[in-house]
């Protein structure tokens, strides 16, 4: 009889744990995946949508870069220019009044086309004047400084 009854209880043991293990080795169904490759497609169309923006903002923030480069080489130029014909000035008239000579002949500056490219003309004739200078902030109005060193960063 204990025979029979430890029979029995492993007989139920085993039909229990059968099915058990049989839906765990169960994989996904159909239905579940689509559902997983629908949700992935709808990801992927957003991440596509993201990209496409992120893409047009770089373009845009390497180009204000650009057109700040352009637009700070030719304000330093303009800035040496005003400089070096103020010295020359002072010189003249020390010269006329001591006969020194305080600063000297100071060399030019290159602004490697940049301040030709905005269209705004380089003087270094005395008197000194804040023509170049007022020029440049003329161009931080709507478009006109980010479509002129645009052309000249990719002229050629």
């Amino acid at each position: 009889m204990k025979r029979v009854a430890i029979a029995a209880v492993a007989a139920v043991t085993l039909a229990c744990a059968a099915p058990a293990g049989a839906t765990t080795a169960k994989g996904p169904t159909p239905q579940s995946l689509q559902r997983q490759i629908t949700a992935l497609q709808g990801q992927v169309t957003a991440l596509k949508k993201q990209v496409t923006a992120l893409k047009k903002q770089a373009t845009t923030a390497q180009q204000v870069g650009e057109a700040a480069l352009v637009f700070s080489v030719c304000n330093a130029a303009a800035t040496v220019d005003t400089f070096t014909s103020t010295w020359a000035v002072i010189d003249q008239l020390a010269q006329g009044t001591q006969g020194k000579t305080y600063i000297g002949s100071q060399p030019g500056v290159s602004d490697q086309g940049a301040c030709q490219a905005l269209r705004v003309p380089r003087s270094t004739t005395s008197p000194p004047s804040v023509s170049e200078l007022s020029a440049l902030l003329a161009l931080l109005g709507p478009g006109s400084l980010y479509q002129t060193s645009w052309s000249f960063l990719h002229a050629g």
